[in-house]
């Protein structure tokens, strides 16, 4: 059995003293080697558990722990906020909620194990809305919630009318996000940003 590497949470494969390259080198050049690797330690403005800090308040002002806190900056196409770590030599972006999840953990993700969503609310970064599991997990959530494919798909054409088209396309044109207008009609983000840019229901 091959040996891992002995930081909290790292599981990545072992390189020497009982840590793998990135923790090694993080000994070596004396920092705190549980620091998530690939994250700037200082918490100033510029360093990247500073900017997230100060981000990740911004997102919780006047909010509860059961409400989403929303990433309001960069996204993936898919909904998930994108968050860099650091600039040099080249800009290294990482999931927000990911980054949120490892700093309340004060770990990095498991090798194998992804950061889910109990909201089923992507943009959200809410450490109390995550948690770890499998893909496997990520599977039966999507199949449980309705959000695999083919049941999406037939739900969408099945119960969404021509009004709701167009009064979906009418809240976008007044400013409502497709995230909000998704929650309010029970459909993915997906589903409603095809819709806004008429990638489907084009006749209507």
């Amino acid at each position: 059995m091959k040996k891992k590497c002995e930081a909290t949470g790292c599981g990545r494969p072992h390189k020497a003293k009982g840590l793998c390259r990135a923790h090694y080198l993080r000994l070596w050049k004396g920092r705190p080697r549980n620091t998530p690797v690939g994250y700037r330690e200082n918490s100033g403005a510029r360093g990247a558990i500073g900017r997230f800090r100060n981000k990740l308040e911004e997102c919780s002002k006047d909010k509860g722990i059961e409400d989403c806190w929303e990433w309001g900056w960069s996204r993936w196409r898919d909904g998930y906020g994108m968050f860099y770590i650091t600039d040099r030599p080249r800009l290294i972006y990482r999931g927000a909620h990911i980054f949120s999840w490892e700093l309340a953990h004060n770990q990095s993700v498991p090798e194998g194990m992804i950061v889910r969503h109990t909201c089923d609310n992507p943009p959200c970064i809410n450490p109390h809305h995550l948690l770890l599991g499998t893909h496997a997990d990520n599977t039966q959530d999507m199949i449980s919630r309705g959000r695999h494919l083919g049941k999406r798909s037939y739900d969408t054409w099945t119960r969404t009318s021509k009004e709701d088209v167009t009064n979906i396309r009418r809240l976008h044109s007044e400013g409502l996000s497709q995230f909000e207008i998704a929650r309010q009609y029970g459909l993915s983000f997906i589903t409603v940003h095809r819709m806004v840019h008429r990638k489907t229901f084009k006749n209507v």
